[in-house]
């Protein structure tokens, strides 16, 4: 997959803690490694009972033992039951602030049953519920959870097979949170609703800095209306989209009536190539106005101390026109619109 960014950020990596964390010869470390290690065991397969009872274990250890930050649960086999019990052993424990329950077997049923807990949590910042089947169901009630949380501030849910009605759900609490600063949604199926509904969120939300929609079909339209919305937004640092729009929403049967000639060889389609690179282009002039507005917020605070506009562009190439929608889309100054147009002549 071709991705427009390239610094990606991973569930996988690994969650900041503090010293007593990273002590692994602390017997509260050395037991928590030893039962996720059974866990996760190919060895034998683990019954449902049997993952609850390591889950036990581990509330024990979190109502108990509160000398840690970060709890690394990801690919443990964790069913809705044994969640439960795990998150709701943080209602006690008010060290952990990180907890990775990606790459389990927790589906809406286990994401509802959690729910108010979450609700009303006061000390977990960072929550990732990745790779999980969570589908539409689960997503309304990660929407309520984001209109009553007060402390989260980063938030994972890539490939939890959303479509259009979560995503407009995640929006409806988004819109309503006021502490979540990093969100990713990547590798779920969007659609034209679903951006227009985190477009609104972009129009309203003064606290998201970093959004990450990777892997996500948006079409031209949608990324217009992400532009259009983020023209006001002076908190977000960090936006990234994929490039999967390209293929203009045809499917796949469309492929042999583009390259393949009457004849059974291969051809390429004039037409159909000059069409998707315009497309492409018209694409990356939206996405250029995104990285700008991103860039502008960076500098936000030096550029008001100063009292003068100015951009330090991400990409090494941009042409004048694009150059001079950016001037038109963002409202800046005669002049920089004048060096950015200088630019872009000089590539």
């Amino acid at each position: 997959m071709n991705r427009i960014h390239s610094q990606p950020r991973s569930s996988q990596l690994p969650y900041p803690s503090n010293e007593n964390n990273n002590n692994s010869h602390t017997p509260t470390r050395l037991r928590i490694n030893e039962i996720l290690n059974d866990m996760r065991s190919c060895a034998t397969h683990r019954t449902h009972k049997e993952i609850e009872n390591y889950a036990h274990q581990l509330a024990m250890i979190l109502e108990n033992n509160p000398t840690f930050n970060a709890l690394e649960l990801t690919g443990a086999f964790i069913q809705n039951e044994a969640a439960l019990t795990i998150v709701k052993a943080l209602e006690n424990n008010k060290t952990v602030t990180s907890l990775n329950l990606s790459n389990n077997y927790i589906n809406a049923n286990g994401i509802i049953a959690i729910n108010t807990i979450l609700q009303t949590n006061t000390t977990l910042i960072t929550l990732d519920l990745s790779r999980n089947s969570l589908g539409n169901t689960g997503a309304i009630a990660i929407g309520e959870i984001l209109k009553n949380n007060k402390t989260l501030k980063t938030l994972y849910l890539n490939a939890i097979q959303l479509s259009c009605k979560g995503i407009s759900a995640l929006a409806k609490g988004l819109q309503e949170n006021s502490s979540l600063e990093e969100i990713e949604i990547k590798y779920n199926d969007f659609c034209y609703d679903s951006t227009e509904a985190i477009a609104k969120v972009l129009e309203n939300n003064s606290t998201l800095k970093y959004i990450d929609l990777s892997g996500t079909c948006i079409d031209m339209l949608g990324v217009q209306g992400i532009a259009a919305a983020l023209k006001n937004n002076t908190s977000i640092r960090n936006f990234f989209l994929s490039y999967e729009f390209l293929n203009d929403n045809d499917s796949d049967d469309s492929y042999p009536d583009n390259y393949i000639g009457d004849d059974g060889f291969f051809e390429i389609n004039s037409d159909y190539e000059e069409k998707r690179q315009e497309h492409e282009k018209d694409f990356l002039k939206e996405y250029a106005v995104i990285q700008l507005i991103c860039t502008r917020n960076h500098q936000r605070e030096a550029l008001e101390h100063k009292g003068t506009i100015s951009f330090c562009l991400l990409a090494p190439e941009l042409p004048t026109e694009i150059a001079n929608l950016i001037a038109q889309k963002l409202l800046i100054t005669e002049y920089d619109a004048a060096t950015l147009r200088q630019l872009g002549d000089s590539v």
